[in-house]
């Protein structure tokens, strides 16, 4: 089942289970710290065998960090 929920990464996180997320797409503000603190709350969220999917994980300009994560 997908949901599509209207709100902040931070918003969302409390509404899933943990364990309970198979496919997982972080699209949010793009520095390091942001990127890392998204995947991080999320973290416990991931069932054993879950994907992740980055957007932009190969930009390399300005303050783009996703790349690093």
């Amino acid at each position: 089942m997908a949901s599509l929920l209207r709100m902040t990464f931070d918003e969302a996180v409390g509404t899933f289970e943990d364990n309970s997320i198979d496919l997982l797409h972080i699209d949010g503000l793009h520095t390091y710290e942001a990127i890392k603190h998204d995947y991080e709350c999320w973290l416990p969220k991931l069932a054993d065998n879950s994907v992740v999917l980055f957007h932009d994980i190969t930009v390399r300009m300005d303050d783009f960090g996703v790349y690093q994560l």
